[in-house]
């Protein structure tokens, strides 16, 4: 019975070219636990996974206090990401 069965957690890789990143973001039961990105689309996955495969609470919490702020315009969830990476990143800097 497929009824039974449940995803409980799963990790998921992108790979945006035009934000020239990798991001990886980890779920539970279909809810963000965790996010990390690296700078470079072109990066091998595996030293993508070696450098940036954990979660940073940093950027995953700040993630969580700003998603709000993109009700309303219709963003996929990796466009919604990307635009707090960018954020994140601004807000870091300065």
């Amino acid at each position: 019975m497929i009824q039974d069965i449940t995803l409980l957690a799963s990790t998921q890789i992108y790979q945006c070219i035009s934000d020239d990143r990798l991001v990886i973001v980890y779920k539970q039961q279909d809810r963000i636990t965790g996010i990390n990105f690296a700078q470079d689309a072109n990066m091998d996955y595996e030293d993508f996974i070696e450098g940036w495969g954990n979660p940073d609470k940093e950027l995953t919490d700040f993630y969580f206090h700003v998603k709000n702020l993109a009700k309303g315009r219709g963003l996929s969830e990796i466009e919604l990401i990307n635009e707090i990476i960018w954020t994140y990143h601004t807000y870091t800097e300065n």
